[in-house]
């Protein structure tokens, strides 16, 4: 099934960042990957948390080290056992220590507090699909969105917005109990039964709403969600999401007052579907 699957992504700054009079870090603190192979597709939306000033640093890190790791010891099962059901708990928290491992490193490298360099730098959910050639899995660890084959989930809300972060690892964190504090399977189909699977970070709440809002200067419409699988236009050029995103949110006046774009929060998305007939392909691996 890999050869016949197509994929993008994109991302734009909230705008609760960028407007003026919103705090200095106006920094995007949100992140995702695309990272093909042999054996199976990863791809991955990292959310920094808000309040951390440079969250972006641990967004952008983890889901590259993540990506890299999944990938690895995905590769390692599959090229000896190509049906290999990759839910099992152990192959996920085999990863989840590895990464751990690999920031904790930069962390330390950092300075003497690690609570405080977690805390601004390297708090970040998670979400992500790992495609094979037998099956497609969705995996978390936090909160976020996504969609297969058409039907959109909702990662959380958790209690008083306070979602696991893989770093609580680290820091000894029981807010919301070690158990949780690693990656997880949300969703598996077969891969006969996939036509598409969306991931976002909850910023995605705010394009879902803005659907029915007209574009400043257009005569069109943000639209349903669902354009950014149906559209062929998305899988020609590998910065159209993008893009289509930042027109979605351009700044707009009311001939009194300019006001920021309806996209809120950093908002992020990955979509992956099997390739229609006489479609162009995209590139093989991007990164934000």
């Amino acid at each position: 099934m890999l050869k016949e699957i197509q994929f993008v992504g994109g991302s734009i700054p909230g705008t609760d960042h960028t407007m003026p009079g919103q705090p200095k870090w106006v920094n995007n603190h949100d992140s995702f990957i695309i990272q093909p192979s042999d054996h199976c597709v990863v791809a991955i939306v990292c959310d920094g948390c808000g309040t951390g000033k440079h969250s972006e640093v641990g967004a952008k890190l983890g889901s590259i080290l993540l990506a890299r790791a999944i990938v690895s010891q995905a590769e390692r099962i599959l090229s000896s056992r190509p049906l290999a059901d990759l839910r099992a708990d152990v192959f996920w928290e085999r990863i989840t220590r590895m990464v751990v491992g690999q920031l904790t490193g930069t962390i330390c490298a950092m300075g003497d507090s690690l609570t405080d360099i977690v805390r601004e730098h390297f708090l970040f959910t998670v979400v992500g699909t790992l495609i094979t050639d037998s099956a497609v899995l969705v995996f978390s660890l936090g909160d976020g969105m996504y969609a297969i084959n058409g039907k959109m989930y909702d990662l959380g809300p958790f209690p008083n917005n306070e979602p696991p972060y893989l770093m609580y690892a680290l820091t000894g964190s029981t807010r919301e109990g070690s158990a949780s504090n690693r990656l997880f399977v949300n969703h598996m189909i077969t891969a006969e039964n996939f036509q598409s699977v969306l991931i976002g970070t909850d910023g995605l709440s705010w394009l879902i709403s803005a659907s029915d809002m007209q574009i400043p200067g257009r005569e069109e419409k943000v639209g349903p969600i669902s354009q950014f699988w149906e559209n062929d236009e998305y899988f020609v050029n590998d910065d159209m999401i993008r893009r289509r995103l930042a027109v979605i949110n351009r700044e707009r006046s009311d001939g009194k007052a300019v006001r920021g774009g309806p996209l809120k929060d950093d908002t992020t998305l990955v979509v992956i579907r099997r390739r229609p007939e006489n479609t162009l392909e995209t590139e093989t691996c991007m990164s934000s």
